[in-house]
């Protein structure tokens, strides 16, 4: 039932977003980023701690690629079995329940990121158990998880 719910709010927001353009969103244009009819380059960083950090360590951070010229950060939104200090999503009802307090962490490091006009990535979920990932929603809804071999 929560699937169905979910499926439906994301196939709606899909199709009333679809073929509209968004200023100042990164789109693609064959082989190159483009902002704004621009082509753009960009060079980054992955990081999953801005999502427990202190607001001081986020800004130390964030100020640390400014400085390198790094506009954009792939930075982690989740942490679906972590601690309730740290975790994003409350798994422990039959419904799936937002922790509006860790929320506002991720709030807080996007508006410090557009600060310094660095672009951000949100990671929801993996595919570590480490963090929870993938297998937490699809136990939670009902499936299977199925771990891959790895190659």
């Amino acid at each position: 039932m929560h699937f169905n719910k979910i499926s439906a709010l994301l196939l709606t927001l899909a199709t009333s977003v679809a073929g509209q353009f968004r200023e100042g969103f990164v789109q693609t244009d064959g082989t190159n980023f483009v902002v704004d009819g621009c082509k753009r380059y960009f060079s980054g960083s992955n990081t999953y701690y801005l999502m427990v950090s202190s607001h001081e360590r986020v800004d130390l951070a964030l100020e640390a690629y400014a400085r390198h010229n790094l506009n954009v950060v792939r930075a982690w939104a989740f942490c679906d079995e972590c601690e309730d200090a740290t975790r994003l999503v409350d798994f422990s009802g039959p419904e799936v329940k937002l922790n509006s307090l860790n929320m506002e962490k991720v709030d807080y490091y996007l508006a410090a990121a557009a600060q310094r006009n660095i672009r951000v990535v949100l990671t929801l979920t993996n595919n570590w158990t480490d963090y929870g990932g993938m297998d937490v929603w699809v136990k939670k809804f009902g499936g299977k998880y199925v771990k891959l071999n790895k190659a």
